[in-house]
């Protein structure tokens, strides 16, 4: 294994068109380079690119020294989405019609692009699958205030705020602790930690942070230059580029993560069932900042909060299943749906999508191996004609959406919707493996109400890690993302030194 980490694979469709619309799938790892893009470019008709980069340490690490300041992998796939708009025609591809396809932590990432002003102008439209900006992907800066004396303004003095990457170069001191690289020099310490092999060090990433639950150790900064500030703010300030947008969850979401944090589990995934002393100990591992007393209120919210003794100590699977419903809908469903309603209300076309797996089945992601059409390739084994169907219709209405901007297709005006846009005020989704695309409102909406007006009322009130500034111009404009950032990140200038 080495750094060496930024490879491109491009599938073109046997067919004599030129100008094709390109879908470009953000990998992040996690087994997701097993998967090709041909089925999905065939039966599509479009140029598939899967870009693998950076990831972990290697593409996060950051110091204050500057040759590493962090954000790398995002470089990369700026890098990447470059050679795209300069190279794709030769592969019959239309530099002006690529969408970015992230899933899970791949997507968190991918959103990054709608608030960058680096990649503002590299891509059209974006599909987000189980990931949003509303995560915990950026590391927390501490906020350091430098008294300045201003004579020609005729007042006292101002503050001057600048942001610090505490967290971050935090971890890579404790990265380096582990390796045998701790010094107090960054340069002697960065030195040592390149002599280390790639990976062994991504073997003791996880070693470098105490984690909770659906975190990585090495996620993105706020570097100044690809993320101006954080991402959920500027999201909310309506600062992100205009952007059609495909996005959706699924019914497993953080199961196979919860699975493997839950050493009650002891490994077993027939029976996923706690007790309640279990489910206690589960909640303040997995929220250990909340107080006792807005843990009962999850608990209650959920169904989970029980009076009766006896029932207290029996086993059951309604417990597991409460808990990955509250874990699942605080870090990724809600996330999605802010993000959704967020770009939605700001003029652009948005889809949402539900992905409701079989009661049996435990797998998470199955909609990227239909997506990615795996039922239609049999290698000697007989797949239904359900899911053969399923993944035929999955890859019409993707690739629709990244020819047209919408999953229905080019439709004429008295065409029937088959998949209304997700719009206020009834916010209508689809379940895609139902038969008929059957139509939902407002999917968890009342639920992330409690998550995001209700709950925060109940924590103790801290100071925000990011201040909030005045003088914010709402424009979603490329234009406005590039010319604006100095407002939001003192000192911000573009830099071109991909």
């Amino acid at each position: 294994m080495s750094e060496d980490c930024l490879y491109l694979s491009v599938w073109v469709p046997e067919t004599q068109e030129t100008r094709l619309s390109v879908m470009v799938w953000l990998t992040v790892g996690r087994g997701q380079e097993d998967k090709g893009g041909e089925e999905l470019s065939a039966e599509g008709n479009l140029v598939v690119v899967k870009v693998e980069s950076r990831r972990g340490a290697l593409g996060f690490l950051a110091t204050q020294e500057k040759s590493v300041p962090g954000n790398a992998g995002m470089l990369d796939q700026i890098m990447a989405l470059r050679w795209i708009q300069t190279n794709i025609d030769l592969f019959k591809g239309n530099p002006e019609k690529v969408t970015l396809l992230g899933y899970g932590k791949g997507a968190d990432l991918s959103s990054l692009h709608l608030v960058s002003p680096l990649s503002c102008s590299l891509y059209r439209n974006l599909i987000l699958q189980s990931g949003s900006t509303f995560t915990h992907l950026i590391s927390r800066h501490q906020v350091y205030r430098e008294y300045i004396h201003s004579p020609r303004l005729k007042i006292p003095g101002v503050y001057r705020e600048y942001y610090y990457k505490h967290q971050a170069d935090e971890r890579a001191r404790s990265l380096a602790s582990l390796l045998n690289c701790a010094t107090l020099d960054d340069k002697t310490m960065l030195s040592c930690l390149r002599s280390v092999d790639a990976q062994v060090l991504t073997n003791q990433e996880f070693s470098a942070v105490n984690l909770t639950l659906h975190a990585d150790p090495f996620p993105p900064i706020i570097d100044g230059l690809f993320a101006v500030e954080n991402p959920g703010s500027l999201v909310e300030e309506n600062l992100f580029k205009k952007s059609n947008l495909l996005i959706g969850t699924n019914s497993n979401e953080v199961l196979k993560g919860l699975m493997e944090f839950l050493p009650e589990l002891n490994g077993d995934s027939v029976k996923l069932e706690l007790s309640s002393l279990q489910l206690d100990s589960a909640l303040n591992r997995i929220f250990p900042r909340y107080p006792e007393s807005v843990l009962s209120l999850i608990k209650f919210q959920y169904g989970l909060f029980e009076e009766n003794s006896f029932a207290r100590i029996q086993n059951d699977p309604r417990r597991f299943w409460g808990l990955q419903a509250a874990v699942a809908d605080k870090e990724v469903v809600c996330g999605v749906n802010k993000l959704a309603k967020t770009v939605s209300n700001d003029g652009n076309k948005v889809f949402r999508y539900f992905f409701d797996n079989d009661a049996s089945d435990l797998e998470s992601g199955k909609e990227m191996n239909l997506l990615f059409g795996e039922p239609l390739v049999s290698l000697g084994r007989r797949n239904s004609d359900t899911e053969i169907n399923l993944s035929k219709k999955m890859i019409k209405f993707w690739t629709n959406f990244a020819k047209f901007d919408d999953p229905n297709g080019d439709m004429g005006s008295g065409e029937e919707r088959v998949w209304p846009e997700f719009s206020a005020p009834n916010w209508s989704y689809v379940n895609v493996n139902t038969e008929n695309l059957e139509v939902g409102e407002d999917l968890r909406g009342r639920v992330c109400v409690f998550w995001e007006q209700i709950l925060p009322g109940f924590l103790p009130r801290t100071e925000s890690e990011l201040k909030e500034r005045s003088g914010r111009n709402s424009d979603s404009s490329c234009r406005a993302v590039k010319s604006k950032a100095n407002l939001y990140f003192p000192g911000y200038r573009p830099v071109n030194r991909l």
